[in-house]
């Protein structure tokens, strides 16, 4: 059991250090996670909860559509908090429509690539607590995988698989440089110790479906709840 979990500690360090961009450098260095008012202990990985609160929609157009994919359950495949101030997620939605043009096109409902219906999955992402200039913190989401889309290695945060019916196609990937989220309640939410911290989306977001063009940049809104596992209270510490 000890092995095993030094093993999972020692990878997610290698997946960190592996990722470009990701340090905040020296000057972000006071900002930690906190547990029942300490930092966490290098090499442990407190398990955080991820649910949606509200119906997670990620907004963008394809082919002139308005587009909505839409998933009202949320829920964490792999999500931890990291020594100091890196969080590891793996996240599926579930029960996720697609909406072209405010209706619902059964074609295009997510599939997981044809084993889950309704199923929306991300690849491995890494977040850390960093401040924004303005000064707010904001949990900065990248993915750790790179794929070639149009002809260009990037990062893809997931791919959306539907049937090969769906008008607007059968697999848009979800690309760019990261995506942000914020406390509900500001810096004094996210420094606040308490069981559940409820997040939105942050500044510095900078996602598309597809290709980067004006036309298929994307965002997300509603709200996810995170907690810990263990049921402690926690905090990010700016």
């Amino acid at each position: 059991m000890r092995s095993g979990m030094l093993r999972r500690a020692l990878c997610i360090c290698v997946v960190a250090l592996g990722i470009a961009g990701v340090g905040a450098g020296s000057a972000q260095a006071e900002t930690t996670w906190m547990v029942k008012g300490a930092n966490i202990a290098e090499g442990f990985l407190p398990t955080l909860r991820t649910r949606a609160k509200t119906i997670i929609l990620i907004h963008t157009k394809i082919s002139g559509l308005k587009i909505l994919f839409k998933c009202s359950k949320l829920e964490a495949l792999e999500s931890h908090l990291i020594w100091r101030k890196l969080l590891l997620w793996k996240l599926k939605g579930i029960k996720c429509v697609t909406e072209i043009g405010e209706t619902v096109n059964a074609a295009c409902e997510p599939n997981n690539n044809g084993t889950e219906p309704g199923v929306i999955l991300t690849n491995k992402l890494l977040g850390e607590l960093t401040k924004h200039s303005t000064g707010e913190g904001v949990i900065l989401v990248k993915s750790t995988v790179e794929e070639v889309v149009g002809g260009v290695k990037q990062p893809v945060f997931g791919r959306i698989k539907m049937s090969a019916e769906c008008p607007i196609g059968s697999n848009v990937p979800i690309i760019g440089t990261q995506f942000s989220l914020k406390d509900v309640g500001g810096n004094k939410g996210l420094e606040e110790e308490k069981v559940t911290h409820t997040d939105i989306e942050g500044p510095l977001t900078e996602i598309w479906a597809l290709s980067k063009t004006e036309e298929h940049k994307a965002s997300i809104s509603g709200e996810i709840e995170l907690e810990l596992e263990s049921g402690e209270v926690w905090n990010g510490l700016l």
